[in-house]
């Protein structure tokens, strides 16, 4: 193999500042981890809240996870709200279920409200949301 070159190694360019404070980030997340359970129970063919939560003035809440249970799966009716946006409305589903935003923002005095109502007969409902309450400047 005389006379050839060896092949050189591809430049490759990182902005040490981005990675620098994704890594401090994944180390020391900023705010506190948020978790907040909901129940109904009943047989109200209305909606009934599970979950109604308005994020306080000068935060923010990274919305993670959304779960939902019921111990009667065909007759629960779901609406789920987020900011104003509706996510769920009047839908069912066959059996337990984890909503994934993955740090999903709700900024200061917005709200996450989940509701349920039963399409026939008495329901027993748990949820839980989590995610990041995060204060800002």
């Amino acid at each position: 193999m005389q006379g050839k070159r060896p092949q050189e190694a591809p430049l490759v360019r990182v902005c040490y500042d981005d990675l620098f404070r994704f890594l401090q980030e994944l180390a020391h997340p900023t705010g506190k981890p948020f978790t907040l359970p909901g129940h109904y129970s009943g047989s109200a063919t209305t909606y009934q809240t599970v979950l109604d939560y308005e994020v306080p003035a000068d935060y923010e809440l990274d919305v993670d996870f959304i779960t939902l249970f019921s111990d009667a799966w065909s007759n629960t009716v779901w609406k789920l709200a987020i900011a104003d946006i509706s996510h769920l409305d009047g839908d069912t589903f066959q059996t337990s279920i984890t909503l994934t935003w993955r740090n999903a923002t709700v900024r200061s005095r917005q709200r996450v409200l989940l509701q349920c109502k039963s399409s026939s007969g008495a329901i027993a409902i748990d949820a839980v949301l989590t995610g990041n309450l995060r204060e800002v400047s």
